[in-house]
């Protein structure tokens, strides 16, 4: 059992109490500064976890940028859209057609891998609202890299309608009158998402690009776009990731091409999109309970940084205190003096005894006498020493056989509880009075015994070398003639 207890890190120390009542020399500034660290450290403990609570603490958000190949992001579904402006004329119309829309894809090798995504299929799919005359692509789907079943690239174009290529066309007045219109806009509309860490939801951004309509060249309109992936750990104690590919982001690159290329691919509006191969990563950690506590507790540790000038200031006054303490001892007059000092903690200005002043310059010559030989009695080291001499002179007057019978001496146990119940007498010890200081202002009418001689009577610094030397040189000498 000892062998196991002596694992114990929870063994209680015994502290002997500086006064009768308490163990801690405790001051009220002390427990002033005290209550206002745990009052402090306890508001902002439950501002913190207000924050929490709220969502109001910030997340640490970090980025870093990647090269991916063969990265796959479909159904991305109306991401893109396309709307005519400044019209009262229904370009869409399906019996009298003015604008087509037409999609191509692409993948690594233009020229072998190309598929065209005709008027008939976009109108089928439901992509063309008629009545706010706006171009929704649906489904698309794209691929960076090489390889793969999903195109690179998807070329969007807008043909004017021509009767002999397609059906349905409006004939030559109404497309006249279509692009003789004023202000003649053509509006892309780019989606895109970006996390809302305060909110914890993907918010959709919106990115209108608007281009005038000229029926005489082809604009050209180049959208890369840029993949995210985003993960995001809420997980209150431990980690918790969810991971989620988006579009965020997207660059633009415009150009208007002339007569020579619209010979060649009679188009009035292109649009390519493809995705980049540079991706970005983004995490996002929210705050967990441990984290809190941390700040908490670092705000804690620095309130008590404040423990430490409080710390020095209890163990200057508690050292005072039992200065005095000790004067008191050996001079009982010592505690109706009465001091006079600046802020309480300056030097003293005044010293009075039952009403009357005394001399302070000679008053400070013992003070600082007294407190140098009450600092030595205060340490263990002399206590031992002066509880030596106290044993050594005891044996000089009572016999080692006496003494030993002592220890089994004490006070005998009554259990005849049948008997009143007396108690013993209590021994009265009178306190023997000291001059304290002589001064002619401070009369003593008691007949003393002892002297100032007498309050350092046993303390080792006065116990000199050359009494020392004198002492073994004796022990020598009886134990020769032994």
């Amino acid at each position: 059992m000892d062998f196991l207890a002596s694992f114990d890190k929870f063994g209680a120390v015994y502290k002997p109490k500086i006064k009768q009542e308490q163990k801690n020399y405790q001051t009220v500034l002390g427990g002033i500064i005290s209550i206002m660290i745990y009052l402090v450290s306890f508001i902002y403990f439950c501002y913190k976890i207000y924050q929490f609570g709220k969502n109001e603490v910030n997340p640490i958000q970090s980025i870093a940028y990647e090269y991916t190949q063969n990265l796959t992001m479909n159904n991305k579904g109306d991401f893109l859209t396309f709307e005519v402006l400044g019209t009262e004329i229904n370009p869409f119309n399906r019996t009298a057609q003015i604008l087509v829309p037409m999609m191509i894809f692409q993948g690594s090798d233009v020229m072998q891998t190309q598929a065209f995504f005709t008027q008939d299929d976009v109108y089928n799919n439901g992509e063309v609202d008629f009545e706010t005359q706006k171009y929704t692509p649906k489904n698309i789907s794209l691929q960076n890299g090489i390889g793969g079943e999903y195109p690179h690239r998807i070329l969007i174009v807008l043909q004017v309608c021509d009767p002999k290529v397609q059906k349905n066309c409006a004939d030559d007045a109404l497309i006249d009158s279509f692009f003789d219109q004023y202000n003649l806009l053509i509006k892309t509309t780019v989606q895109t998402e970006q996390y809302n860490s305060f909110q914890r939801i993907i918010n959709n951004m919106s990115t209108e690009l608007i281009f005038a309509i000229d029926r005489s060249t082809t604009f050209y309109q180049r959208l890369i776009m840029q993949a995210q992936l985003l993960e995001i750990d809420e997980g209150p104690l431990l980690p918790a990731y969810d991971s989620k590919w988006i579009f965020s982001d997207q660059l633009v690159q415009t150009q208007s091409l002339g007569q020579s290329f619209k010979s060649n691919f009679p188009a009035l509006f292109i649009t390519e999109l493809s995705m980049s191969s540079v991706t970005q990563k983004k995490v996002v950690q929210y705050i967990k309970v441990s984290q809190v506590l941390a700040d908490v507790g670092s705000i804690f540790s620095s309130l008590m940084l404040f423990s430490i000038i409080i710390s020095s200031i209890n163990e200057f006054l508690m050292e005072q205190e039992l200065i005095k303490q000790v004067i008191e001892i050996y001079y009982p007059q010592f505690s109706k003096l009465e001091f006079r000092r600046l802020l309480n903690f300056g030097p003293i200005s005044e010293v009075r005894f039952e009403g009357k002043k005394v001399d302070l310059d000679q008053f400070q010559k013992f003070y600082e006498n007294a407190k140098t030989i009450a600092k030595n009695k205060l340490t263990v080291h002399n206590s031992i020493y002066q509880t030596s001499r106290l044993q050594f002179a005891v044996q000089g007057l009572i016999a080692r056989e006496v003494l030993k019978k002592l220890k089994s001496q004490g006070i005998k146990l009554n259990l005849n509880y049948d008997n009143n119940f007396k108690s013993p007498r209590e021994n009265q010890v009178q306190v023997s009075k000291s001059s304290v200081i002589v001064y002619q202002e401070i009369e003593d009418h008691v007949n003393l015994q002892f002297t100032d001689g007498d309050f350092n009577l046993f303390d080792q610094e006065e116990f000199s070398q050359n009494e020392k030397q004198k002492i073994n040189e004796e022990n020598q000498e009886n134990q020769e003639q032994l």
